[in-house]
């Protein structure tokens, strides 16, 4: 692993092991169930983050829509208050 390069899975596995239980040799059982604990914390994280985006877009998108629905109110009465005029 470079300095500036990004870890792969495999790399994660072993940093993730040797964090947890020391330098030393891992079993393939030791080594796939870190897999699927790193695997199901950036699946977690991923859902979180765009379901962050989701939220924020769909607030925005409402409130423009009231926003549109409310200027139309306004230009309707404006509207009816000219034209009895």
């Amino acid at each position: 692993m470079t300095e500036n390069s990004i870890p792969t899975l495999d790399q994660r596995v072993t940093l993730y092991l040797r964090a947890v239980h020391g330098e030393r040799e891992y079993t393939a059982r030791e080594r796939s169930a870190a897999r699927i604990v790193l695997l199901d914390t950036m699946a977690k994280e991923g859902k979180m983050s765009i379901g962050r985006k989701v939220l924020r877009w769909t607030w925005i998108t409402i409130v423009s829509v009231l926003a549109v629905i409310g200027l139309f109110a306004v230009y309707n009465d404006l509207l009816h208050w000219v034209l009895r005029q």
